[in-house]
C-alpha cells in the first residue's frame, strides 16, 4: 500500500502509478476514456468506514471536482495526479493522523471500475 504524506495548509500534488492489468512494472494508459474518484476516511477499528476526511474526483463538477488528473501516457511513469490546493488542505482536520482511501478508476464506456488502488495518507498537523 502506498503511503502519501500531506502537510495541512500547504498546496500538494502527489503522483501515483496505477499499473496495467497483469503488470507490476508498466503503468496503465488512462489518458482518455476514464474517470477517477477517491474517498478518504479514518479507520474505525479494523474497518475503513470511519469519518469522511476528503473527496477527490476527476469530474468537472461536484465535491472534489478536478482534483484528480490523468497524466500523459508513459509506460514507465506515474499516470495519476492527486491535487490539494492550499484551501483544500487547510480544510483537513488539524491533527496528525493516518487515513485511507481507494482510488477507483472507471472506464467511461462500460461504467465498470477497472482499477482500484488502496492508498494510505499521513496528514501532518499545521502549526498555526
Amino acid at each position: 500500500m502506498v503511503n502519501i504524506i500531506i502537510k495541512r495548509g500547504q498546496k500538494e500534488e502527489k503522483d501515483v502509478t496505477v499499473y496495467a492489468i497483469g503488470s507490476t512494472t508498466n503503468s496503465a494508459n488512462l489518458f482518455s476514456g476514464y474517470t477517477a474518484s477517491l474517498v478518504i476516511r479514518t479507520r474505525d477499528g479494523k474497518k475503513f468506514n470511519g469519518d469522511l476526511v476528503d473527496k477527490l474526483t476527476s469530474a468537472s463538477s461536484g465535491d472534489g471536482a478536478n482534483r484528480i488528473e490523468f497524466l500523459s501516457f508513459d509506460a514507465n511513469s506515474a499516470n495519476v495526479r492527486l491535487k490539494w490546493s492550499t484551501a483544500n488542505s487547510s480544510a483537513l482536520t488539524n491533527i496528525d493522523q493516518k487515513v485511507f482511501g481507494d482510488l477507483k478508476i472507471t472506464n467511461n464506456s462500460t461504467q465498470e471500475v477497472e482499477f482500484s488502488k488502496r492508498l494510505s495518507f499521513t496528514i501532518k498537523e499545521e502549526i498555526v
